[in-house]
């Protein structure tokens, strides 16, 4: 019955956008795996950058636990 949640004002669309931005990347150019059927776990398809954003967010990112009630109800920032 618990999340992990982003602790805001870094929250996960916070950090991604971020990133982006530092890495200056064209997201309509970024080829993201996941899609297909069966697929739950969405990732980017190159490695290198894939493993420049996993550091990216572990420095960054400061997690919590929270209700599964109130991460899915409450007001993303």
């Amino acid at each position: 019955n618990a999340h992990v949640d982003h602790t805001p004002p870094l929250t996960f669309d916070r950090i991604v956008a971020d990133f982006v931005r530092s890495e200056q990347l064209d997201l309509d150019n970024l080829l993201i795996l996941g899609h297909r059927d069966g697929e739950i776990r969405k990732e980017i398809g190159d490695i290198g950058l894939r493993w420049s954003f996993i550091a990216y967010h572990r420095e960054r990112a400061r997690l919590r636990i929270v209700s599964q009630k109130a991460n899915l109800t409450q007001k993303k920032r």
